[in-house]
């Protein structure tokens, strides 16, 4: 491919920007979004221009990342820049060209491969070391304004592989919410070689792939400090600050479909949502509210003041 085939390939993705971030990234924000930019993801963290002279172009603003529309099908994809171009001439449909497979619904997951935690995950956690405020793990988490979580719910690594590198990483025990003694997967954080941030990577918050995440929760308070009342939320380093802020017990859900089906427990009594501010918490956390109502429990939610904000974003520019 010569530089005017490239240059004409780059203009026909900037034509079609709009329908080719729906196929990589799926539905855009629709409360974030605008005509002159759609956004993606619960708090909007990746935005795409559609218009003007920049249109085309995006950004991950959770990672520090971004580029035209190749750099996006190379991000996604995991593809390099020749197999990233063959995908976008397919994807628009050049003839002799293999079609790309259709985006897969939104309903429909990838399959899961361990019902439990695989082995390799067990032997990953078990190599795992607690977590001490002057490991790079805990400057990363008082930095944040986080707690120190006991070392049964998060424990950290001085090197976990990401790609071609190497990083420090935060590790999450993902437990059943109703037995503590299932364990389902684990929540992974690259770090910053300091501590001073995420790592510089693409995602730097991944599970493991083929594992369950459904029903999962990580147990920063022990089940044997559950007992009248429970406080869940949506992301780790949220709980984390609510703890560091005094209240617990709290438990993280992942994400808000794990808090909106997060069932009633037998012997809680009331239950504190920490929701996140924007569309998917505020409905995650009435979905569950209702529920323990109806149930005949207690149950609260907390918002932090701003549109887009969890607690833990909040507390930090207070």
């Amino acid at each position: 491919m010569n530089d005017s085939d490239l240059d004409d390939l780059r203009a026909r993705l900037r034509d079609h920007a709009g329908q080719l971030a729906e196929h990589l990234l799926g539905a855009p924000n629709p409360v974030q979004s605008s005509r002159r930019e759609l956004r993606f993801g619960s708090k909007g963290a990746v935005s795409l221009v559609l218009t003007g002279d920049k249109a085309g172009l995006w950004c991950d603003h959770s990672a520090d990342a971004g580029g035209d529309m190749l750099a996006l099908i190379q991000r996604e994809l995991r593809l390099d820049f020749p197999a990233a171009a063959r995908w976008a001439l397919a994807w628009l449909g050049d003839p002799g060209r293999q079609a790309p497979a259709p985006r897969r619904p939104a309903n429909d997951h990838p399959p899961i491969e361990h019902a439990a935690l695989s082995p390799w995950g067990r032997d990953l956690w078990a190599s795992a070391r607690p977590i001490t405020a002057d490991c790079i793990a805990g400057r990363y988490l008082l930095g944040r304004l986080c707690a120190l979580p006991e070392p049964h719910a998060v424990r950290w690594v001085p090197a976990l592989r990401y790609g071609d590198a190497e990083f420090p990483a935060l590790l999450g025990l993902i437990t059943d919410a109703q037995d503590a003694g299932r364990a389902l997967n684990l929540h992974r954080t690259w770090l910053a070689p300091d501590g001073s941030g995420k790592a510089a990577v693409d995602r730097p918050r991944l599970l493991l792939k083929g594992h369950r995440k459904a029903g999962g929760v990580i147990r920063l308070s022990a089940d044997v400090d559950v007992t009248d009342g429970l406080g869940i939320a949506e992301g780790l380093e949220t709980a984390a600050t609510a703890l560091a802020a005094g209240w617990g017990p709290v438990w993280c859900c992942i994400d808000a479909g794990n808090v909106g089906n997060f069932p009633v427990l037998s012997g809680v009594e009331a239950l504190t949502v920490f929701a996140d501010h924007d569309q998917a918490g505020r409905a995650a956390a009435a979905k569950v509210a209702s529920r323990w109502a109806d149930a005949g429990r207690e149950a609260r939610i907390l918002l932090p003041p701003k549109p887009g904000d969890d607690l833990n974003d909040w507390a930090r520019a207070a």
